[in-house]
C-alpha cells in the first residue's frame, strides 16, 4: 500500500469519526423529547385543574349570591305573611315559603358538593404541583447532563478537525479531490477494501485487470460501480 492511499484512509478515519460525532450532535438532543412531553402534559394537566377549581368556584359564588337573595325573599314573605288579610293570601305566601325553602335546601346541598369537589380538586392540584416540579427537576438532570455531553462532542470534534485540516495537506490536491467528492456522496466511506475481488463499499465484482493495478499501487484506482477509491488491505498486499 502506497502513502498516498495510507493518507486518505488516515483522512477517512477521521472523517467516519466525524460524521458520526456529526451524527449524535443532531440526534441526541431528541432523547430529551420524551421529558420535554412529560414536561407539557404535566403543565397541561395542572393548568385544567387550576381551571376547573377556578370554574366550580365561581359557580359556587352564584350559588351563594342566589342563595342570599333567596334568604332575602324568604325575609320578606315571611313578614307578608305576618300581616296576610285573608287566608287566601295567608295560604299563597304560606306556600310561596315552602318553595323557597326547599329552593334553599337543594342550593345548600348543591354549594357543599360543590365545596368538596373544590377539596378534592385541590388535593389533585397538590399532586399535579408536586409531579410537575420532579418532571422539570429531572428534565433539567437530563438537560445539564445533555449540555456537557454536547460541550465534550464539540471539543473531541474541534480537535479531529485540526488533525483532518493536517492530514488533508500532506494529500495531493487532485487526490483530495476525487475523495471529498465520493464523501460527498456517500456521506459515510470513500475509500473501500476489496476482498476476495469484490468491493466491500457495493459488493460488486473487480476485474482482475483493478486488481493488478491496485498491487502496482501507481494511481487511484475507482470501482466501476460505485466509484468509491479502492485498496487493498495490507494483509493482502505482498
Amino acid at each position: 500500500m502506497n502513502d498516498l492511499m495510507k493518507d486518505l484512509l488516515g483522512l477517512q478515519s477521521l472523517d467516519t469519526e466525524l460524521i458520526l460525532l456529526a451524527a449524535l450532535k443532531r440526534t441526541r438532543p431528541q432523547e430529551l423529547e420524551k421529558e420535554r412531553a412529560m414536561g407539557i402534559q404535566a403543565k397541561q394537566a395542572l393548568d385544567h385543574l387550576q381551571q376547573e377549581i377556578k370554574r366550580i368556584k365561581l359557580e359556587c359564588d352564584r350559588a351563594e349570591l342566589d342563595l342570599k337573595k333567596d334568604q332575602a325573599d324568604l325575609e320578606k314573605v315571611q313578614v307578608a305573611l305576618n300581616t296576610a288579610k285573608s287566608n287566601q293570601e295567608y295560604q299563597v305566601l304560606r306556600d310561596q315559603i315552602e318553595r323557597l325553602k326547599e329552593r334553599m335546601g337543594k342550593a345548600e346541598e348543591a354549594i357543599l358538593m360543590k365545596m368538596a369537589e373544590i377539596d378534592s380538586l385541590n388535593e389533585e392540584k397538590k399532586a399535579a404541583i408536586d409531579n410537575l416540579a420532579a418532571v422539570e427537576k429531572e428534565f433539567k438532570v437530563k438537560e445539564e447532563e445533555l449540555q456537557g455531553f454536547l460541550k465534550e462532542l464539540a471539543e473531541r470534534a474541534n480537535g479531529l478537525e485540526k488533525k483532518r485540516a493536517e492530514k488533508a495537506q500532506i494529500i495531493t490536491p487532485d487526490a483530495l479531490e476525487v475523495y471529498s467528492r465520493i464523501l460527498g456522496r456517500y456521506c459515510d466511506a470513500a475509500l473501500a477494501a476489496v476482498e476476495n475481488n469484490v468491493c466491500q463499499g457495493c459488493h460488486m465484482s473487480v476485474t482482475t485487470q483493478l486488481i493488478t493495478q491496485l498491487m502496482i499501487g501507481r494511481d487511484l484506482i475507482q470501482c466501476k460501480n460505485c466509484m468509491r477509491i479502492l485498496y487493498l488491505p495490507e494483509r493482502e498486499e505482498g
